[in-house]
């Protein structure tokens, strides 16, 4: 008898390994990636909007609003079909989502693995399974437990939807096991529209035998965009036989990076539609996100605080004096999801190498600034960008020392005595990006680039800075270069971009 437990255990563990890199089941191929961190007390939701005017309501004007949309009655999810789970894993595990009439009904009363209210059912042993699963072929998943929320996200509180908006979703949950423990959140389906939508992400995973599985999720809406669940591209939709249609975007995507997926807003313009080619946008997206912005980006000013230039007499370097001869170039840009952005725009340009033949440099050509000083500008450039895209404004600069000789810049040893690269255009780089939750654009110190390790410069800015809609802000990056004159402390010098964002005309 040991013998045989101890073979099953072996035939299981193998499966669990070798099934599609070691992470079958595992619903960050779902919902995204792990930061491993459990969450004990859920922070209060942002309030929704308070008030949406209903003649452009996406959930009171369309003709996705009848419960009749698609061609069947929604009341079927309640009162007709029940919710079957399975999984291919010879098709990199794709799910496989039915409704179904079957000889079970809904009760009432369940709570969930976290508590969570909900309908549930126990389902008979070989509807729900895993297909072609390598060694042991298919299996089923036994014992199963299935979770039905009426209208409640079981992952986050009604006051963070308006009032009504939940009634129509389902969402669906599993707690079973094949081989390993399946406590896992799926999918939540629009019983008007019939699309189907993440609405939850891995947040916290364990690991048997070196293969990760889940232990918590969250709402998305606390994650990407932080926008509501609803408002991303569905990932399929429920058809008339009850058999849920996956749209290609999802099936291509979550296994390209399936500890990272997470559900995207695509920029379609179209809506997407009852077919297995209909992919496209959410019905309800915010009824502003067809709207522009425009952000006018201008750069304002270059301080020196403490960079200094050496003097040469008869070829000979002296000592380092109170100024500093600049060249720059002055970047940025604004740019939505669907621009692709290779490099960020010269607005402000005082960079005569791009001229010169020889290499020689007229010292005139150079910015000389003293320790202290300040140079102003007022060159600009405007930026129109798609409300309900992803928004950012990247920042950046090259920057160059040079020293001086006679009539001109040293640019036989750039590079020597304390001269240099001390910028580069793209790196360090300061990005602001908007957050849809607060309605305007910050820093964001997971995307900006703080320092260059090739210049051995860093910047520094204010945290707390925010632009909101209708303002005119000015922001100042700090740059510390610690590879010329001064490599402990740095020399340091300031720039100062004044930001506009308003609505587009």
């Amino acid at each position: 008898m040991k013998k045989i437990n101890i073979l099953i255990f072996l035939a299981s563990a193998s499966f669990f390994i070798f099934s599609c890199g070691g992470n079958f089941f595992n619903p960050k191929y779902y919902y995204g990636k792990s930061n491993n961190g459990l969450y004990a007390e859920e922070e209060a939701p942002p309030p929704p909007p308070e008030y949406v005017d209903a003649a452009s309501d996406p959930f009171k004007v369309g003709e996705w609003n009848n419960i009749n949309y698609g061609g069947y009655d929604g009341s079927k999810f309640d009162s007709e079909w029940m919710f079957e789970a399975s999984f291919d894993a010879g098709k990199g595990n794709l799910p496989i989502y039915m409704f179904s009439t079957l000889s079970k009904k809904w009760f009432p009363g369940g709570k969930d693995w976290k508590g969570k209210q909900a309908y549930y059912y126990i389902p008979e042993t070989g509807l729900n399974k895993v297909y072609n699963a390598p060694v042991l072929g298919t299996i089923n998943i036994n014992p199963l437990t299935i979770y039905k929320y009426n209208g409640d996200n079981p992952l986050y509180a009604k006051s963070g939807y308006l009032e009504g908006r939940m009634d129509r979703f389902r969402f669906y949950s599993i707690d079973g096991k094949a081989s390993i423990e399946l406590k896992q959140y799926l999918i939540a389906v629009d019983t008007y529209s019939k699309f189907v939508f993440a609405y939850g992400k891995i947040t916290a995973t364990g690991s048997l035998l070196g293969n990760v599985y889940p232990k918590d999720f969250r709402a998305i809406e606390y994650y990407a965009k932080r926008i509501p669940f609803y408002e991303y591209d569905p990932i399929g939709y429920v058809d008339k036989s009850g058999k849920v249609v996956l749209y290609d975007d999802y099936t291509s995507e979550f296994p390209k990076d399936p500890t990272g997926y997470e559900p995207k807003q695509h920029g379609y313009e179209e809506m997407a539609s009852h077919s297995e080619n209909g992919k496209g946008r959410s019905p309800y997206l915010s009824k502003h996100n067809n709207d522009k912005y425009k952000i006018t980006i201008t750069v304002k000013e270059l301080k020196n605080i403490s960079v200094r230039s050496r003097t040469k007499v008869f070829g000979i370097p002296g000592k380092p004096g109170d100024y500093a001869g600049f060249t720059y170039s002055i970047a940025g840009t604004a740019y939505d999801s669907s621009i692709l952005i290779e490099d960020l725009d010269i607005i402000e340009n005082k960079d005569p190498r791009s001229e010169s033949i020889t290499g020689a440099i007229y010292w005139s050509e150079v910015l000389e600034l003293y320790i202290g000083k300040t140079a102003y500008f007022s060159s600009s450039k405007e930026y129109e960008i798609t409300v309900g895209k992803e928004m950012n404004i990247d920042l950046g600069s090259r920057v160059d020392k040079y020293n001086w000789e006679t009539l001109f810049a040293d640019t036989a040893k750039f590079g020597e005595n304390g001269s240099g690269n001390m910028a580069e255009k793209n790196s360090p780089k300061l990005r602001l990006k908007y957050n849809d939750a607060e309605k305007c654009f910050k820093p964001d110190s997971g995307e900006s680039i703080i320092s260059n390790s090739n210049t051995l410069c860093s910047i520094t800015y204010d945290d707390n800075f925010t632009l909101k809609e209708g303002e005119e802000k000015d922001i100042t990056i700090k740059y510390n270069w610690k590879k010329g004159n001064d490599t402990s402390n740095g020399e340091e010098f300031e720039i100062t971009y004044k930001l506009k964002f308003e609505k587009a005309e």
